[in-house]
């Protein structure tokens, strides 16, 4: 199946293994241009070997902390700069630690707002300028948490999850006109 991602570039955060790494194969697959990002240096030279080695995609390895907004801000343009345009951006974290929100801490509650909204906003404030200078591109995020109903099984990043995947309807006009932004949540219960 072609999808017409030839020579289209995308941002995937968490991409050094797991769900970030799967999505990297799969749009290199597609004739995309990715940029990794991960904490993991080692891990991040060993995915971009092995994405360069099966599908001879062009891979920017980018090692960094997606919870600092400088990260973001750094990963954005160093994308840009290597590939010249920015098309998807592939929202993916390390994930919020897991607890449940009766009983989660502070730094636990602070680690999922972050993980779980502001790494979503700042990916949004940093990429969509770039998407829109291109007519369009996509934003996919991905949740392992319920988001779309409540449940008494929620865990502590599910509130975040949940009001991050109804905030494109409040994007500007322009930008929803021209960028779409698809969640997936997955529903976790134990």
């Amino acid at each position: 199946m072609d999808l017409e991602l030839k020579d289209k570039v995308a941002v995937v955060g968490g991409a050094s293994k797991g769900l970030g790494r799967a999505c990297a194969e799969v749009l290199a697959q597609e004739g995309m241009k990715v940029a990794l990002c991960s904490r993991s240096q080692p891990d991040l030279d060993k995915a971009a070997k092995e994405i360069r080695g099966a599908f001879g995609a062009d891979v920017l390895v980018f090692a960094g902390d997606l919870d600092r907004p400088d990260t973001v801000r750094e990963l954005i343009a160093a994308t840009v700069a290597r590939f010249g345009r920015l098309d998807v951006m592939v929202n993916n974290s390390g994930g919020p630690p897991l607890a449940r929100a009766h009983n989660a801490t502070e730094e636990q509650w602070a680690t999922a707002v972050q993980r779980s909204l502001l790494f979503f906003a700042r990916m949004a404030r940093e990429a969509v300028p770039h998407l829109k200078r291109q007519g369009g591109g996509a934003s996919l995020i991905y949740w392992p948490a319920p988001c779309t109903s409540p449940s008494p099984t929620w865990r502590s990043p599910a509130p975040p999850a949940w009001a991050w995947s109804r905030s494109p309807r409040a994007w500007p006009t322009k930008w929803a006109a021209t960028v779409s932004s698809s969640t997936t949540c997955a529903r976790a219960r134990s």
